[in-house]
């Protein structure tokens, strides 16, 4: 008998035994087997089962393409937003750059208490900021001094104080200790006929862009 059960254990590592010449059923819902006078209930994963548990389950072929192919409709989808948005970020990229560069010569002014500058050189599409204002360490997180203008974006229109600066060197922009600066406008057109108006407010500083028709 003892020679018996170190068989079956040895063959079957995982199963349940039913008892000597059992004759009921075996408890378990897996397949009986007999061993010379012994039955024994295979369980999942024992050498005596058959087919895997749900958690030993792997993705068939199909459900994988099935997946794969939702996520290729997925971006085919999204992918005329993606590149309407991809089109703009040029113009958007210019008008942040100029909300920027206003806030920085803003700040350097009322700071240091001396005037500071926005220049605008519509020849080599770039601005800066210049003065003796406070030091880049001094101002607001984000702040900017220089930027550039695409090539795919072109001025349309560069005003200061009303006057047109469309054809000088460049435009200077004054912001002054007390919060002030000079009235500015610039219009530009991108190479998707999309036009933006900024404009400076004299007595605060604030900004504006919107669109032009």
């Amino acid at each position: 008998m003892k020679t018996r059960l170190q068989n079956c254990r040895a063959g079957f590592p995982a199963c349940r035994f039913t008892g000597l010449l059992a004759r009921d059923e075996c408890r378990s819902s897996s397949p009986v087997f007999q061993v010379g006078d012994w039955k024994v209930a295979g369980h999942a994963g024992s050498p005596g089962s058959r087919g895997l548990s749900p958690h030993q389950r792997a993705f068939t072929l199909i459900e994988i393409m099935l997946v794969i192919g939702l996520i290729a409709i997925v971006l085919g989808m999204g992918a005329p937003s993606f590149y309407q948005a991809y089109k703009k970020e040029p113009m958007r990229r210019v008008m942040t750059g100029m909300q920027d560069a206003c806030r920085d010569a803003r700040s350097r002014a009322i700071l240091s208490g001396k005037p500071a500058y926005l220049v605008i050189r519509a020849g080599d599409h770039k601005f800066s900021v210049e003065g003796d204002g406070a030091s880049k360490e001094a101002l607001p997180p984000g702040a900017m001094a220089s930027g550039e203008i695409p090539d795919s974006i072109a001025i349309e229109l560069l005003e200061v104080n009303l006057m047109s600066f469309m054809q000088a060197d460049q435009a200077r922009v004054r912001f002054f200790p007390n919060g002030t600066c000079d009235e500015f406008t610039m219009v530009v057109l991108s190479d998707r006929n999309e036009r933006r108006m900024f404009t400076l407010e004299s007595t605060t500083g604030i900004t504006t862009v919107g669109d032009v028709r």
